[in-house]
């Protein structure tokens, strides 16, 4: 979308990926610079820097949604299975960690 380009389901994707990034970092990506910077950024393939605050699953769901090439984003569906994993099967320690990121 960025360049022009319509909005897909491999946009959507990638804005859910945003959203995972927001909650697990608690900050808006890229809010140091202007706008225009941070759009050329994004089409450079720069993507926000995860920290070790972001669990390794979800920093992984979150690279693999921000593919450059739109193709080869997860769809959605998987996403929402691997977080629905993430949460019925992690330890309760992690648990507590992932719905906490979420208040």
């Amino acid at each position: 979308m960025l360049n022009g380009e319509p909005k897909s389901f491999a946009s959507d994707v990638f804005a859910l990926a945003v959203v995972i990034w927001e909650i697990f970092e608690r900050q808006r990506p890229f809010s140091h610079v202007p706008e225009v910077v941070a759009i050329n950024q994004l089409l450079s393939g720069n993507r926000p820097p995860l920290s070790p605050r972001t669990p390794l699953r979800a920093a992984a769901v979150t690279r693999a949604c921000w593919a450059q090439e739109p193709a080869r984003r997860m769809k959605a569906a998987e996403v929402a299975c691997i977080f629905t994993d993430m949460l019925t099967f992690a330890a309760p320690r992690d648990q507590k960690v992932y719905l906490q990121a979420a208040i």
